[in-house]
């Protein structure tokens, strides 16, 4: 898979800042095809808090996006969840 680049990641920060997700955590399920936003407050760590869009994660198909820097680039390369972009 090739590498994101810097400009990848500003043009999403602008689509996260532009869409009031600026600091959310952007997780994907491994089987899904868009990037889904969970609130700052929400502790990732063992938990499986429901996404803006009301998307659930559970332990047989938990969050992804925020552990190894491949998860960051793919969540940076799959396109944002319409319904959390409406929040």
């Amino acid at each position: 898979m090739s590498e994101v680049t810097s400009d990848q990641r500003a043009a999403r920060a602008t689509q996260l800042k532009a869409a009031g997700l600026e600091g959310y955590h952007q997780v994907y399920l491994f089987s899904g095809k868009v990037v889904h936003s969970v609130s700052p407050s929400s502790s990732l760590n063992g938990f499986y808090p429901d996404a803006v869009c009301g998307q659930q994660a559970d332990p047989f198909n938990p969050w992804f996006g925020e552990g190894t820097q491949d998860e960051y680039d793919e969540a940076v390369r799959r396109p944002l969840c319409k319904e959390c972009l409406k929040r």
